[in-house]
């Protein structure tokens, strides 16, 4: 068993965010305890993660190896059409950002961003089987899920259409 911390601050750029879930993602979790502190001058939030030693080095290899790589590229990892829908949902997530006076991660992650796309999310429920997502951030993606459901109504306002083209050619 071993432990890792991770500090992670309120306002600011997305990196350390990205490596903390990256280093989740990765590793086998039994807990995490979080506290908001002071950090050099800034108000953060500072996790504690306690997890599985892997029997092989290989889990250790790829978190570092990621990491010099940088950042996921959305754009590699989802099709053509869902990082459309993806790249919009980042511009209605930066608007709710700016409207509350809060960094983009606090409203949904890139993650949970990519989740809701691939997997249609359009309900409040739904959202909350996302890891990570709770009251708080369900109701800061209200607008997240106003778009998806308009995405999904056109689309089958078009199959629709599709359907009853295809009945009258017949």
């Amino acid at each position: 068993m071993q432990f890792k911390s991770f500090v992670v601050p309120l306002f600011g750029n997305d990196s350390d965010e990205d490596e903390f879930n990256l280093f989740l993602r990765q590793h086998r979790v039994i807990s995490v305890n979080r506290d908001l502190i002071e950090h050099n001058g800034s108000r953060c939030w500072i996790f504690l993660v306690e997890y599985l030693n892997s029997d092989s080095d290989s889990s250790v290899d790829s978190f570092s190896d990621s990491k010099k790589k940088g950042r996921v590229d959305y754009k590699k990892i989802l099709n053509p059409d869902d990082f459309d829908i993806f790249s919009k949902l980042r511009e209605v997530r930066k608007k709710i950002a700016e409207e509350k006076g809060i960094p983009v991660y606090a409203v949904l992650t890139n993650d949970q961003l990519s989740d809701v796309v691939t997997k249609r999310i359009t309900t409040k429920s739904a959202l909350k089987e996302i890891p990570g997502i709770g009251d708080q951030k369900v109701g800061l993606s209200v607008p997240i899920l106003d778009f998806m459901n308009k995405l999904v109504d056109e689309s089958k306002k078009s199959s629709e259409e599709v359907a009853s083209t295809n009945e009258k050619s017949e």
